[in-house]
């Protein structure tokens, strides 16, 4: 599940693997956040259904 998922990254590798997709405006508002808060602002930024050319659509973290 995304909850297990996140839990196992850092704030640092969370706003890495993220970064590239929800842009730097959003990187720079999530470093002073607790680890909970990034995680909430994922679950949002990825909850919903997208055109198929935006990125949020089909990311895939490069891990897999």
């Amino acid at each position: 599940s995304e909850e297990h998922y996140f839990k196992r990254m850092t704030i640092d590798q969370l706003l890495a693997t993220f970064g590239p997709v929800l842009g730097e405006f959003w990187v720079d508002s999530q470093k002073s956040k607790r680890k909970g808060e990034v995680i909430e602002s994922l679950k949002q930024a990825f909850g919903e259904d997208y055109p198929v050319d935006d990125p949020r659509a089909t990311w895939i973290p490069s891990v897999f």
